[in-house]
C-alpha cells in the first residue's frame, strides 16, 4: 500500500519537477537552458553553443561590413533557432513527463495485479 501511494504521489510531482512552461521560459531566457532542465543535456548543449555561434558571426559581420547586412544575413537564422529551441525544450519536458507516467502506471499495475494473473 505504501509502495501504490508513492507511486501516486510521483505521478503527481512530475508535471512539476518536467514542467514545460518553466523549461520554455528557461529557453527563453539562456538559450538550451530549457532543455537542460528536461534532462536532455546533449541538446542544451547544442542550443547554447550553435546561438552562441550565430551571435559571434552576427557582431563580426556587424564589425566588417554593417549593422544592416548582419541583421538581414543572420536575424531569421538567429530567430528560428531561438524560438525553435524555446518549442523543442517545451516538447522535451511533456514528452518527459508521458515517459515518466507510463513507467509509473506499469509499476502501479504490476502493484496492483493479483499474483494469480502474473
Amino acid at each position: 500500500t505504501q509502495a501504490l501511494a508513492q507511486e501516486f504521489h510521483d505521478v503527481f510531482l512530475y508535471k512539476k519537477r518536467y514542467n514545460p512552461t518553466r523549461s520554455y521560459i528557461l529557453s527563453a531566457i539562456i538559450p538550451g537552458s530549457g532543455q537542460m532542465a528536461a534532462g536532455a543535456i546533449k541538446e542544451g548543449i547544442n542550443s547554447m553553443l550553435l546561438l552562441t555561434a550565430l551571435w559571434l558571426l552576427t557582431f563580426e559581420v556587424a564589425v566588417s561590413f554593417s549593422v544592416l547586412d548582419a541583421i538581414i544575413t543572420f536575424l531569421p537564422w538567429f530567430q528560428r533557432y531561438y524560438f525553435g529551441g524555446m518549442e523543442k525544450a517545451k516538447g522535451l519536458a511533456e514528452s518527459k513527463i508521458e515517459s515518466k507516467r507510463y513507467e509509473s502506471y506499469l509499476r502501479i499495475l504490476e502493484l496492483t495485479t493479483p499474483p494469480s494473473y502474473r
